[in-house]
């Protein structure tokens, strides 16, 4: 099983799932993408905000040489599930409805370290959820 985790731009919350996701997960694999991959804040990105990258590194998994990747249908129609992470409205047409979970996380981007840390700690408990949902199923 393959799953995708989709956020607005893909430099927080969907690469700090895949990440947990990844590291938790011994029989499936994630991968993430944003709806606006190349935007964040107005502005050009590729990057991830140097907030998450460090605070991932209090639970010891390094992110910084990640990148964000711009949601495809083809990384869609590659998943088994999508963890909709993104404003509701972003959901593409084609998306198929059965195989979408939507997680509602507010965006950490432009905010302090303390918020970041709070929206890993959130994504955590429900990649943990549904890693040992996956697993029992």
């Amino acid at each position: 099983m393959k799953v995708l985790f989709v956020c607005k731009s893909n430099v927080g919350r969907s690469q700090i799932a895949e990440a947990f996701f990844n590291k938790f997960s011994k029989n499936y694999k994630a991968i993430s993408a944003g709806v606006d991959a190349n935007v964040h804040a107005g502005r050009q990105i590729k990057e991830l905000s140097q907030k998450t990258p460090q605070c991932m590194l209090k639970e010891k998994i390094d992110i910084s040489k990640k990148f964000s990747k711009q949601l495809t249908s083809e990384l869609i129609n590659q998943s088994d599930l999508v963890v909709w992470i993104a404003p509701e409205e972003k959901i593409p047409k084609y998306l198929d409805k059965h195989k979408l979970v939507l997680w509602k996380i507010k965006d950490a981007g432009g905010t302090s370290y303390q918020n970041h840390c709070e929206v890993r700690d959130k994504l955590k408990k429900l990649v943990l959820g549904l890693v040992k949902e996956l697993d029992n199923s």
